[in-house]
């Protein structure tokens, strides 16, 4: 559904039917809300997506890995794990280039469970290392897994989601 409409992260232009992990999984979506925000044909691909730390200017605090383009001096963006594409200002919230992908697989009123990933740029492949469990509250982590090298992202989502509903 395409509609603008404002929140804290920006301008909300598409809401998706599920939430993004993969930049590939994006380029239809984030070109048809940049196409429709700018009332001009867009034409992305896969290496014009980039991955982000998404972080507050003020605070400095960590809100989530983002895929992100910038394009006349906005960007527009999905966070991990979120249905969302929305635009901001350049200089609405601190874009950070990493390799570290953070997927959130479960949230309870206490504990805020993520799959920490690397993201390879060149190949754009997502090894999934760990699940952790980070105390909404204070910010610490547990190390709840650690996933052998070869593991597929499907399997380790499985099973973060089982190990995160147990603890």
């Amino acid at each position: 559904c395409a509609k603008e409409s404002t929140s804290a992260m920006g301008n909300v232009i598409l809401e998706m039917q599920q939430c993004i992990v993969h930049s590939a999984d994006l380029i239809h979506s984030l070109s048809l809300a940049m196409a429709f925000s700018l009332r001009e044909s867009v034409y992305l691909s896969v290496s014009d997506i980039k991955l982000f730390e998404l972080r507050d200017r003020e605070t400095k605090t960590f809100l989530g890995s983002c895929y992100a383009v910038l394009y006349k001096g906005l960007y527009y963006a999905n966070i991990v794990g979120s249905r969302e594409v929305f635009s901001c200002k350049q200089d609405a919230f601190l874009f950070k280039k990493t390799d570290e992908l953070w997927v959130p697989v479960y949230r309870d009123p206490f504990y805020l469970y993520i799959l920490r990933c690397h993201f390879n740029r060149r190949t754009r492949r997502i090894k999934v290392l760990k699940l952790v469990r980070r105390d909404k509250e204070n910010k610490t982590e547990e190390t709840l897994h650690c996933f052998a090298k070869e593991v597929s992202f499907t399997e380790a989502f499985e099973t973060a989601k089982r190990l995160s509903k147990c603890n």
